[in-house]
């Protein structure tokens, strides 16, 4: 049945019923989609309202923790969410900056959704685009002009645009992957990684044990939980969701019978060389601030076993070829070339030197 025209203005604590209800069964405010397919409130009625930003203000929301994305960064729509948590599902979640200036100052205040920055040094930049090109509501129109001003400056200082139609965010999960995929492909040489929707979007729906998988994937092992500086580093959002639930750390550890990682008096080698693994893997550089942001004793137990540069090189061989993100330090070492006065030991640019010779 069809709502009438002024329904919802005439009886406001219907439209606010709905919403109510809707944040009660998901523990989160409905997206535009949602909001007009499930919930029956037509396009126009959320324009005149302010739009979704307009809805959560008639019930007071807050939505500081809804769009949290699992880097721990707040979005200011669920698009923007799902397209964090998509670049971090790729492994790029250290790769892009929010919110950066791509254009002189002269040219206006103009910024970018998010900014990838590559191993080449190439910048792309990815917009998303707010509303739909034939909306005509003022506010669409207004905003319009704004996205036709910053497409010519794009192209004006050819600078790589990805830009995401808001389209794309009312199609189905699996289309929405799959436009992502062929978006960032050409790009970023991905391979097609299916994700699972509570993966992109739904943290505050996993269940207890779907939380604890999560946690256990940036696990080295599969005795211990990550450290809570490990965590909270690389996904944040895993660690807010426990302390949600009225967990601390430990007691979630406790439930599932696992510890937590601790290294007063446990490091040996074979220990470094798993997280050298996981930071090359993560496409980090190892040196002392990464080292320490894995773990907080992680540097100082590189010590025990001579120091960093030695246990990088002897780790470098052990792989049989140096990781590109390292190569350049590598080159340095052979041609002693450190950032301190402290020269590199003789033994240390001969293995550099052999590495080099080896790849």
């Amino acid at each position: 049945m069809r709502t009438p025209r002024n329904f919802y203005y005439k009886y406001p604590e219907i439209l606010k019923e709905k919403l109510i209800n809707f944040i009660s069964e998901n523990n989160r405010f409905p997206s535009m989609k949602e909001t007009t397919e499930q919930l029956h409130i037509n396009s126009r009625v959320v324009a005149n309202y302010g739009g979704i930003d307009g809805l959560k203000k008639i019930i007071d929301y807050n939505d500081s923790n809804d769009l949290i994305d699992n880097r721990g960064d707040y979005n200011k729509s669920v698009g923007e969410l799902l397209i964090a948590n998509y670049l971090i599902s790729q492994g790029l979640g250290h790769k892009y900056k929010r919110e950066q200036y791509p254009f002189p100052k002269k040219e206006g205040y103009y910024r970018s959704d998010f900014t990838l920055y590559l191993y080449d040094n190439k910048l792309i930049h990815i917009e998303i685009w707010g509303h739909r090109k034939n909306e005509k509501t003022n506010r669409a129109i207004e905003y319009m002009k704004v996205r036709k001003n910053k497409e010519l400056l794009y192209k004006k200082y050819n600078i790589s645009l990805i830009s995401i139609e808001y389209e794309l965010f009312n199609k189905t999960y699996e289309e929405i992957q799959k436009n992502l995929y062929e978006l960032f492909s050409p790009y970023l040489n991905l391979q097609f990684i299916s994700v699972p929707y509570i993966k992109l979007l739904l943290p505050n729906m996993l269940t207890d044990d779907e939380l604890y998988d999560e946690i256990m994937e940036i696990s080295i092992d599969s005795k211990t939980l990550p450290s809570t500086r490990q965590l909270t580093k690389y996904n944040s959002g895993l660690y807010q969701q426990i302390l949600k639930r009225g967990y601390t750390y430990l007691e979630f550890a406790n439930k599932y019978n696992r510890q937590l990682r601790t290294f007063k008096h446990s490091w040996n080698k074979d220990l470094i060389f798993e997280y050298f693994n996981k930071i090359i893997n993560d496409g980090k550089q190892i040196n002392r601030k990464v080292l320490e942001g894995y773990a907080s004793t992680l540097y100082n137990a590189t010590q025990r076993f001579g120091y960093v540069t030695k246990l990088k090189l002897e780790y470098f061989n052990n792989l049989g070829f140096i990781p590109i993100q390292e190569l350049e330090w590598v080159k340095d070492v052979s041609n002693n070339k450190p950032k301190t006065t402290i020269k590199y030991d003789n033994e240390d640019v001969k293995l550099a030197n052999r590495l080099l010779l080896n790849n």
